[in-house]
């Protein structure tokens, strides 16, 4: 394969799977990390998506927007381009600031505000169009599945730590580093396939 008129050696492979490590893996704990957070230092969401389960697709995707697990990209522009009246040559490096759009004001109803009534979640956290993350669907399918058996199994599942710090590392991975939790011990339910569960 040739990548801007050079052809890719091992050491680019090695490179193009450490990326893909990082975001298949790192950025998908980060966001369950995120998730279990946000949802269980607050007991009315908590009560809330237990009463209606539809609702846990809309609190993964409004943890998506508030915390994504990587705050942006560099792209380079291929043409000029004006943006907001700022004029960009062609050829130049670009940080796409992901989480910032995702705070929009503009776009979002209280940006900053963890909601599992917001109708518009059309946020930038997989990327847009061409750079649209490949494995968008399996992480949404994680932190649903994550959600639905900790609200089943675990529904007085405690943060015991209050604000944990968010830390930055590889560039632009963001990730709450160690979240402790308390839950009370004892039989679980079973699997909804019937099967005894591990946690009993």
């Amino acid at each position: 394969m040739e990548v801007e008129e050079r052809q890719l050696d091992d050491a680019d492979y090695v490179g193009l799977m450490a990326a893909f490590l990082g975001a298949g893996h790192h950025s998908t704990t980060s966001a369950m990390a995120s998730l279990v957070n946000e949802v269980f230092t607050r007991p009315d969401v908590r009560d809330a998506l237990i009463r209606d389960p539809a609702k846990i697709a809309v609190a993964v995707e409004e943890v998506l927007r508030l915390r994504p697990s990587f705050f942006g990209f560099f792209r380079r522009t291929t043409r000029p381009v004006d943006v907001a009246g700022a004029h960009i040559p062609a050829g130049c490096d670009v940080y796409m600031g992901r989480a910032a759009a995702n705070r929009d004001p503009t776009v979002f109803e209280s940006p900053a505000d963890f909601r599992i009534d917001r109708d518009n979640y059309r946020h930038m956290t997989f990327g847009f169009g061409l750079h649209t993350c490949p494995g968008a669907s399996l992480a949404r399918m994680e932190l649903r599945v994550l959600l639905e058996e900790l609200l089943r199994r675990m529904p007085d599942l405690k943060i015991e730590v209050q604000n944990p710090r968010y830390h930055f590392g590889g560039g632009d991975y963001c990730f709450i580093e160690a979240l402790p939790v308390s839950f009370t011990p004892g039989p679980r339910q079973t699997a909804a396939n019937g099967a005894p569960s591990p946690l009993s």
